[in-house]
């Protein structure tokens, strides 16, 4: 197979042989010292096919690596691209080497983003996730201590009321487990700070009256009072409350 001729066409060269012509990398093009005239066998046009679609890859890797990337994602990615199993190692092996991979910096410029944001559990779920080795991980945060914790319970104690107190209660330990946070942890930092409720004398006020209304001419007086008491106490509503509205209703029907 003779050359017939080599033209540029954008970042690519075609190589026009009489009955076919091959696009390749100007890498390709020095590696192989190709140019017009040159007589090559079937043999070593299949290395060139080889080797430009080698070159492909590494060259959509090098843009894949514009963005800093795990290991793991870069793996996913050469997959993604079908690039055989033994180059894939070839590749990752090298960029590790050159620096363009490096999972250990990866993991503490997430830590450095997201602490200020998120709590241990969180940070530790989003590197699991990224595919950061354990060992990384348990280095990185294996004596970590959670520094924001007042700040991020603070926040959410401001932007969190409900309608009782154990529904706030109930929010915030919610919010602040979905933060990253240990339950124990929340629980003993909520002691002595005051949560924001509703006013809870109307809300459950209008919630017994909901249930008066919808059940007492189907229940007997007694099963309608542990309607009540199972409804409003399922709801986070205080036993003594509760206990109070039905008298309240008991001693106006008598």
């Amino acid at each position: 197979m003779i050359i017939k001729k080599i033209t540029k066409e954008k970042n690519n060269y075609q190589v026009v042989f009489e009955k076919e012509t091959l696009v390749l990398k100007a890498a390709i093009i020095v590696r192989f010292g190709l140019h017009q005239g040159m007589e090559i066998s079937h043999s070593l046009k299949r290395e060139i096919i080889k080797a430009n679609e080698k070159e492909i890859i590494s060259s959509q890797a090098l843009k894949y690596l514009a963005k800093a990337r795990t290991i793991n994602e870069f793996k996913e990615y050469l997959k993604s691209l079908n690039s055989p199993p033994e180059f894939s190692a070839e590749l990752v092996a090298d960029f590790v080497k050159k620096g363009y991979l490096n999972d250990r910096l990866y993991a503490e410029n997430i830590l450095n983003r997201y602490q200020k944001k998120y709590a241990k559990k969180r940070i530790e779920a989003l590197l699991v996730e990224k595919g950061i080795s354990l060992e990384i991980i348990e280095e990185l945060l294996g004596n970590y201590q959670n520094k924001y914790l007042q700040e991020h319970l603070e926040k959410v104690v401001n932007n969190t009321q409900k309608s009782n107190l154990n529904k706030t209660k109930a929010a915030v330990l919610r919010k602040m487990i979905n933060l990253g946070y240990q339950l124990k942890e929340v629980e003993t930092a909520l002691l002595g700070v005051t949560l924001k409720t509703k006013k809870e004398a109307e809300t459950i006020n209008k919630e017994f009256q909901k249930i008066v209304r919808k059940h007492q001419k189907n229940l007997t007086k007694e099963q309608l009072n542990e309607r009540i008491k199972e409804t409003l106490y399922r709801k986070g509503y205080q036993k003594a409350a509760i206990e109070k509205l039905i008298n309240e209703r008991e001693n106006n029907e008598d």
